[in-house]
């Protein structure tokens, strides 16, 4: 009787113990299938945010998602569709350089470095056509630098009613820009110095000028200006310095709209910038 209760205890045990292992199987399954789900429902928010089903459709914006580097993209689609949403993909001072731009306020430009300040404000400039932006800077080479930049941009599409001779007394007269400036805005080559051949071939177009510079970086330079203002991209061909030659695709490309100049760029930033000075031009048509 013993033996027969003693090996039906065995049984049970065995049962039981079979049963345990089952439900703590079952447990762990539960248990994981719950971690699993919670990974799913959670990850999301630690992602990076993406934005490639919320960009805009228009050609700007189009052309703004062939750049490659993902900070200067989001800064492309925040300037041409003014849309702040863009800017929250970036961080810090990339951030701050977007937000000044796409809401037009200068404040995100403070507490930058020299050089990154000059770009938030040029970049504020250009998206905004505001030049008074320029008198916000510190020093008076940065203030300068920034009057050169708007001045020349309109210069070189013709959009002389937005340039004028007071904007050339915010340009340092210790500047060989100053001279340029002047011959800009008036037109004309009386102030140009005998030796400033770059400031006469601005005015006059003659592209024979640009050889008799001073030295190879004015020649280079004679090019790229007149490349602009012939509205002839092989001149920038003649050019001799790789980053002047950049520069000169980048601006004609600007000029044109036309973005097969950008794939002549060798610098990869200098490409980006290509596409978005590209498609800042078309949204603002």
């Amino acid at each position: 009787m013993n033996r027969g209760w003693e090996k039906q205890k065995k049984a049970v045990r065995k049962i039981v113990q079979k049963e345990i292992k089952i439900m703590q199987k079952k447990y762990w399954l539960i248990i994981t299938g719950i971690v699993i789900l919670s990974i799913f429902v959670v990850l999301p928010f630690f992602r990076p945010k993406q934005i490639s089903d919320s960009v805009d459709n228009n050609p700007a914006s189009q052309i703004c998602q062939k750049i490659n580097q993902d900070g200067v993209r989001y800064l492309c689609l925040a300037l041409v569709n003014k849309d702040e949403k863009y800017c929250q993909n970036l961080d810090s001072n990339p951030k701050n350089i977007c937000l000044a731009a796409s809401k037009e306020d200068n404040s995100f430009c403070h507490n930058f470095s020299r050089g990154n300040r000059q770009y938030c404000y040029q970049n504020l400039i250009d998206i905004s056509g505001n030049s008074t932006f320029c008198d916000k800077l510190d020093s008076p080479q940065e203030i300068s630098t920034c009057y050169v930049h708007f001045i020349s941009t309109n210069y070189y599409i013709s959009n002389l009613r937005v340039i004028n001779k007071s904007m050339c007394d915010k340009v340092m007269k210790n500047q060989p820009e100053h001279q340029l400036c002047l011959a800009m805005v008036t037109q004309s080559t009386t102030p140009c110095s005998s030796d400033r051949v770059d400031c006469r071939a601005l005015i006059t177009k003659d592209l024979t000028l640009c050889s008799k510079s001073a030295s190879k970086i004015d020649e280079d330079e004679c090019y790229h200006n007149l490349a602009m203002l012939k509205k002839d991209s092989s001149i920038c061909e003649r050019i001799g310095s790789t980053e002047t030659k950049d520069d000169c695709y980048r601006d004609y490309s600007r000029l044109s709209r036309d973005q097969t100049f950008c794939d002549r760029i060798l610098n990869s930033n200098q490409k980006d910038q290509c596409l978005t000075n590209i498609a800042v031009n078309i949204s603002n048509r």
